[in-house]
């Protein structure tokens, strides 16, 4: 059984000093515990030094299996498409170097400079969280009080019946259809939400932030992937037909951790809002990768049951682990489960 556990749950087993008895417990029972980039980045990211220092020294444990990360496993679906797609804007050759140079970064050296605590590892890591957690934030709640203004929000439970039956369409405003054409948009027609998502995020990752970089410095992690297979400077050229591609012509199917990305934010909005939800997010694309995923956020849990009947790829099962049932031992309330998880899986 594939096993990914929320930060939360990686927290509280160090911080309970019940590292041990849970690495016994993943051998004995054939646990693959999956540990992805986004879960050791939030745990770097806290401030309590003492705190931060066990916890890393049990996510990066070898006796877990370490993932990818989430830009990479995207960037993979993007570029399949286009190499199915439009292949003529495809490099004539991958750039190798840049590729094991990412690659060795994410899967590698990031790992030993957390067990190490860098410094600058950890400053950076804290000050652009910091930052991007308040972004996400704000944009989250002025769209839900927006929303629920317009009376669009309702319950998870609605969410789930409905989500896969959710298009857009594009205002009647001549503005509106005019940036909408100008984005691959036909006026006139319905597109699922997912897509209009991936569009907006993925012509800024590509085409726009690369240009902001130069000013502000900040990463382009997408660029830097997608652009060791795909000539950007063609899709910059090209937005009406990227936005088309995106808009009517890639295959759910073949995206499914951008899909859940977009769910998992998207349901966020039918719950409160918590400080929590921009690494939740960034989670999602992750469960694609485990059978269970194991939280102590029961908003979570509730968020990813919702949205997994209509995934378009096999999902993780969103677990409550129920301490307080489990007299406040997280490891106790984990053993329980996996008993229940064993069961299911073996069904």
């Amino acid at each position: 059984m594939r096993v990914l556990l929320d930060t939360n749950i990686w927290s509280r087993l160090a911080d309970q000093r019940q590292q041990d008895p849970f690495v016994r417990l993943a051998r004995e029972t054939s646990l693959d515990v999956v540990v992805p980039p986004a879960t050791l980045l939030e745990i770097i990211r806290s401030p309590d030094r003492t705190a931060r220092r066990t916890r890393l020294r049990l996510v990066c444990r070898t006796a877990w299996r370490h993932l990818k990360t989430e830009a990479e496993s995207e960037a993979e679906e993007l570029v399949g498409e286009i190499e199915r797609l439009r292949p003529e804007w495809l490099l004539d050759q991958p750039n190798i170097g840049r590729i094991t140079e990412l690659e060795r970064f994410w899967l590698e050296r990031i790992w030993e400079s957390a067990r190490r605590e860098h410094p600058d590892l950890i400053q950076q890591a804290q000050a652009k969280g910091a930052a991007e957690r308040a972004s996400f934030l704000k944009l989250q709640r002025g769209q839900q009080a927006q929303w629920r203004e317009d009376g669009f929000l309702r319950s998870l439970e609605h969410l789930r019946k409905e989500i896969h039956t959710l298009r857009l369409g594009v205002g009647p405003d001549p503005a509106q259809v005019r940036n909408a054409e100008r984005n691959g948009w036909k006026a006139g027609t319905l597109i699922e939400p997912w897509r209009y998502a991936v569009q907006v995020a993925y012509w800024d990752a590509l085409a726009v932030a690369p240009g902001r970089a130069k000013r502000t410095g900040e990463h382009t992690t997408y660029a830097d992937w997608v652009g060791s297979y795909i000539d950007l400077d063609t899709i910059r050229r090209d937005r009406k037909g990227f936005g088309q591609l995106i808009f009517y012509e890639i295959a759910e199917a073949k995206m499914p951790r951008a899909w859940l990305r977009w769910a998992v934010d998207f349901a966020q909005h039918f719950v409160r809002i918590g400080v929590g939800n921009p690494v939740d997010a960034q989670l999602a694309p992750y469960l694609v990768e485990a059978d269970f995923f194991m939280t102590n956020d029961r908003r979570l849990a509730r968020i990813i049951e919702a949205v997994r009947p209509s995934a378009p790829s096999a999902c993780a099962v969103g677990m409550y682990v129920d301490i307080k049932n489990a007299d406040g031992s997280v490891f106790e309330a984990i053993k329980k489960l996996i008993g229940e998880m064993r069961t299911s899986h073996e069904q």
